[in-house]
């Protein structure tokens, strides 16, 4: 048998080189098994997902949107057609426009000569022409003029409250009515504040 020396130098070659390396890169046992067990447990423990934070929705006015269409109690209109106080509609239209800044108006004259006729006109005009969320009529007449004749209101709004109740009814918010009377007060005040609303009060001159 012939022995090498110590320092002659071998080449094991390629493969062998190859099969050393693999060799001693195989991992241990325990390094294995470790392994193994994170595998598990993150395969066993779905991933900590954060819950999406709530997109805050947006604040609504107290009173909710305006209605599609605007509400109205407005009496029928007992003549077809309009003859006689052309001049004053145009100019009451034109008060009642978004353009003019008054925030009452008051028509005045002898009883008997149309007044309430001329209003419920412009009102209904209004009404078609969607210039209002809503048009509230309260009268405190005793009676109604009808072509000649005068004729007896069956209800009359003869109070304060009355017209309360009939704002709160028309704007379809009735709960209002269940408060005080001055809690009433203030809250349709701050309905109308929030409302665009042509509120006609019909009273004896």
């Amino acid at each position: 048998m012939c022995r090498l020396p110590a320092t002659a130098a071998v080449d094991p070659g390629h493969e062998t080189k190859r099969l050393l390396n693999g060799r001693r890169r195989q991992p241990k046992k325990k390094d294995l098994a470790r392994k193994l067990l994170d595998l598990q447990t993150q395969i066993q423990t779905p991933p900590a997902t954060s819950s999406p934070t709530p997109t805050p929705s947006p604040n609504p006015t107290i009173y909710g949107p305006p209605p599609s269409r605007p509400h109205h109690n407005l009496p029928a209109l007992e003549a077809s057609r309009f003859i006689g106080y052309d001049r004053q509609l145009i100019q009451l239209l034109k008060l009642l426009g978004d353009s003019h800044p008054a925030h009452r108006l008051g028509i005045q004259g002898i009883g008997g000569i149309g007044k309430t006729t001329l209003v419920l006109e412009a009102a209904y005009r209004c009404l078609l022409l969607e210039q209002f969320e809503a048009i509230v009529f309260t009268c405190a007449q005793r009676q109604r003029l009808v072509g000649d004749r005068l004729l007896r209101r069956v209800k009359r709004d003869r109070h304060l409250a009355d017209i309360l109740h009939t704002i709160a009814r028309v704007l379809q918010y009735p709960h209002i009515l269940a408060a005080d009377f001055e809690v009433q007060v203030e809250r349709i005040q701050d309905l109308l504040s929030h409302r665009r609303v042509l509120l006609i009060v019909d009273h004896p001159p």
